[in-house]
């Protein structure tokens, strides 16, 4: 039987490439809001804009942090051991 490891289950690289991009979008916004000869309610307007996409972004890295936590739950579980279970007794 090959021996699996457990990280390559998490599949953590895709689901932090995402985040990463989103974070360095809003972070980049962020540092260049304030150098743009925008009038006050354009700032305004965009800032709370980035104040959603930070909401947005802290929701998703929430659900990657519940998702890789179930995933860690789930490996100490043998498949064989529950479709036995869910066999009919002969």
């Amino acid at each position: 039987m090959p021996v699996v490891h457990w990280w390559k289950h998490l599949h953590l690289r895709s689901a932090a490439q995402g985040v990463s991009r989103l974070a360095l979008v809003i972070l980049a916004l962020s540092l260049v809001l304030p150098l743009l000869p925008l009038d006050r309610d354009a700032t305004f307007v965009v800032a709370k804009i980035l104040l959603v996409a930070t909401i947005v972004l802290i929701g998703w890295i929430a659900l990657i942090a519940i998702d890789v936590a179930a995933k860690l739950y789930l490996l100490r579980f043998r498949l064989d051991a529950i479709l036995a279970w869910n066999e009919p007794v002969r």
